[in-house]
């Protein structure tokens, strides 16, 4: 089913009519295909791990004469698309598992580009410099990715459409940088990336038309501080950014689209909430200047609240203030489940508070908490 949805959603962008679909298991099969030189191909390699590793599948030498490719790619040893030598008209990437394919390097010989990475070893992406047009980019649940950094800058229009962009559930993933700035993205949602910590979104000025409802556009990457490089949307149709923590920097309209904006306030498809202070609303992310956000992914200085032991147990110490100040502590739903003051010593009691993770607000200033 999974592959199935998956070749749905690469009807868009690769000419699959009369190509044909092979299966491999092992390398000395996967070798001894006769491939059709400049045909369209869509190959599996479910590498059979129970085999001796000199027999799994290690190499895509087979596969370096295709002409439009998909390739799913699923536990075997390939390590790197080095050996896909042949320019490819157009290019679906589906990987799973993978252990020693760590970086994923989209080379320059590939003109249409999607790519699927779920559950895979990789811990880093880059490259797209000379992609012509784009798909679906679908990156999700890969707990050793840290980084990805695409600079798409030759992607420009796509007659079937333009490409979307689904993040989520990256646990070690702490910035993401996507270069386009002659493209629309058709849709994009951050999700519960735990450590996402600056996401840059580089498109043609006022040319995102649109952001997933699924997710919503950012939602619930917890140490999310700074969104940038998304200057402005002409043709909004859903925007949700809440549970974004440490979200105090985001600038992602412009002026242009205020009057479309205050025509439907009431909107379910509009929703900014439970983020820092200073994105409580639709009003803050209006903006007639987005200049002052980094041109690059770099990390933006706020305010962020000290304190120890964390993990703690029944207290956990804050800076001191001169005023006693209240503090308040937030579920991961967003939800206050204990308010007080701080103490003159800076203690804050936790008793009565379940184990688990939170946000302790104190003033401005909000940090993670993990209650044991």
């Amino acid at each position: 089913m999974k592959n199935l949805l998956i070749l749905l959603l690469m009807f868009s962008i690769l000419p699959l009519q009369g190509a044909i679909v092979v299966s491999f298991t092992n390398q000395a099969d996967f070798d001894a295909y006769n491939f059709i030189t400049n045909q369209s191909y869509i190959v599996h390699l479910d590498n059979d791990t129970t085999l001796p590793i000199t027999d799994q599948i290690n190499s895509l030498q087979p596969l370096s004469s295709m002409d439009s490719l998909v390739l799913f790619l699923n536990h075997t040893l390939v390590e790197n698309l080095y050996e896909l030598q042949q320019p490819l008209e157009s290019f679906y990437l589906a990987m799973e598992g993978n252990e020693k394919f760590d970086t994923l390097y989209i080379t320059d010989n590939i003109k249409v580009l999607s790519i699927s990475c779920e559950r895979t070893f990789l811990k880093y992406i880059y490259g797209g410099s000379k992609i012509k047009q784009g798909g679906t980019f679908y990156i999700y649940d890969n707990d050793y990715l840290k980084k990805v950094e695409l600079d798409l800058g030759d992607m420009d229009a796509s007659p079937q459409g333009y490409p979307s962009l689904e993040v989520a559930q990256n646990d070690s993933l702490k910035t993401f940088y996507w270069n386009n700035p002659h493209h629309q993205l058709s849709a994009f949602s951050f999700f519960e990336n735990r450590q996402l910590k600056h996401v840059h979104l580089e498109t043609a000025k006022e040319k995102v038309s649109s952001m997933s409802e699924a997710f919503g556009g950012f939602v619930f990457n917890i140490e999310l501080d700074s969104i940038s490089g998304c200057v402005g949307l002409d043709s909004v149709h859903s925007l949700i950014i809440k549970q974004n923590y440490m979200l105090d920097n985001a600038c992602v309209f412009q002026n242009g689209v205020k009057n479309y904006l205050i025509d439907y306030p009431q909107s379910n498809f509009f929703i900014v909430e439970n983020n820092a202070i200073g994105l409580k609303s639709l009003t803050d992310l209006l903006a007639a200047d987005c200049s002052w956000l980094p041109n690059g992914v770099e990390e933006l200085k706020h305010q962020k609240l000290s304190l120890y032991p964390n993990p703690a147990h029944n207290e956990v110490f804050v800076e001191q203030s001169q005023n006693q100040t209240t503090f308040q502590i937030y579920d991961m739903s967003g939800k206050i489940v204990a308010t007080g003051f701080v103490e003159s010593n800076g203690r804050v009691s936790l008793a009565g508070i379940s184990g688990g993770m939170y946000i302790l607000q104190v003033a401005e200033k909000r940090s993670k908490l993990v209650i044991q």
